[in-house]
């Protein structure tokens, strides 16, 4: 068969084997693994759900109790609360919409009552929290549309946030206090992550992929000081041996007569790997940073075109960075033998696959690489 029909053929195999991956893996594939947080009497900023019991008291101005219009209504004591969309600043929660089951002393306009009391809030209410276990979970409506109309003091360091992070802002904490990062002790730090936490007594316990951790991505990979950037030795230790192999190969280099056939099957195989790498790079993505890039195409202004740039711009990184030197060694090892386009075929499947594995860990290292100016603004 002529090499023209096996390219061709290989083509079409390729459409068919990158269809068939994303049918099966429509979610792609979690290769992240979340921190575990631990702070001790932390001070919150949170957007998101929120849930949970213990002593609190709420007050609300122009908002309706039960379906019954309130001028102003404030309540004092314990039980169960919930809100869909709730700000949290400084031991205050903002929200427009809660319920609250509990016993306490109930004052709407002048009115007083003690007793348990089941109350469904409509309108601005702000409630102060203490000895209350809490859960934070995410909310279903857009952060832009709650802070609409809402007064909130301190609201500065949520739209900071929004104006500087091309990321989702639900779910979204941030908290200063002492605690750990997977047992990594921290004092008097100032954390910034998006993902799921709880509160009880007195102590928070959170995970997250990603955290900013004092204006820096925070990483546990070993890194070396080259200038004004930090490299991951990892990186150093794959550039090292792919140079290494690549010299040697300029002197043992053979050449089989059959793998010229070979190098536009290498070709198509290489972009076959780039469309599964970056499609698994999107949807892990989308699970870290809470945003896609196919929707910010679709959407596109000026926010998506910063998260575009934000999800992009480390997956280039990771082609440059560990794909390319990862490719070049393995088809340097086959050139040995002569076998210099099948050595790129095996070299796009080690590589690529080596990207995408690697550079799922090390994103907070690659992130600081590019990003560090930014957070210094936050």
């Amino acid at each position: 068969m002529r090499s023209s029909s096996i390219t061709f053929l290989v083509a079409i195999f390729s459409l068919i084997a990158f269809s068939a991956f994303v049918a099966t893996f429509p979610q792609g594939i979690n290769m992240a693994s979340q921190h575990k947080i631990i702070a001790s009497s932390p001070s919150i900023t949170f957007y998101g759900g929120m849930k949970g019991n213990g002593n609190f008291c709420f007050y609300s101005k122009n908002s309706t109790i039960n379906g019954e219009n309130a001028g102003y209504a404030s309540f004092e004591g314990k039980g169960y609360f919930y809100s869909p969309s709730v700000l949290c600043i400084d031991e205050k929660a903002y929200c427009k919409n809660a319920y609250f089951n509990a016993t306490g002393v109930m004052k709407i306009d002048g009115n007083e009552s003690y007793g348990k009391h089941s109350i469904r809030l409509e309108g601005e209410c702000i409630v102060n929290f203490s000895l209350v276990n809490i859960s934070f979970f995410k909310s279903n409506e857009n952060i832009q549309n709650f802070l609409k109309n809402v007064s909130i003091e301190g609201v500065e360091k949520i739209t900071n946030l929004i104006s500087l992070l091309p990321i989702s802002m639900d779910s979204i904490f941030y908290i200063n206090g002492n605690g750990s990062i997977d047992e990594i002790k921290f004092n008097k730090s100032e954390l910034i992550f998006r993902g799921r936490g709880e509160y009880k007594e007195e102590k928070f316990y959170g995970n997250s992929y990603l955290i900013i951790k004092n204006k820096k991505f925070f990483e546990k990979e070993g890194e070396m000081k080259i200038g004004a950037f930090s490299i991951p030795n990892k990186l150093i230790y794959i550039w090292i041996v792919a140079i290494a192999i690549f010299i040697a190969s300029l002197f043992i280099k053979k050449e089989r007569e059959f793998d010229k056939k070979f190098a536009g099957i290498a070709a198509i195989i290489s972009l076959l790997f780039i469309a599964i790498t970056f499609y698994l790079w999107e949807r892990q993505a989308t699970a870290i940073f809470g945003v896609s890039f196919f929707h910010s195409i679709l959407n596109a202004n000026l926010k998506t075109i910063l998260t575009m740039i934000f999800i992009i711009t480390p997956y280039m990184e990771i082609i440059a960075l560990i794909a390319f030197p990862s490719k070049l060694a393995i088809s340097s090892l086959f050139s040995f033998f002569g076998l210099d386009n099948i050595g790129k075929v095996a070299g796009s499947f080690i590589g690529y696959s080596m990207a995408i594995w690697l550079g799922i860990k090390m994103l907070p290292s690659l992130l600081n690489m590019i990003f560090l100016p930014l957070l210094r603004l936050i």
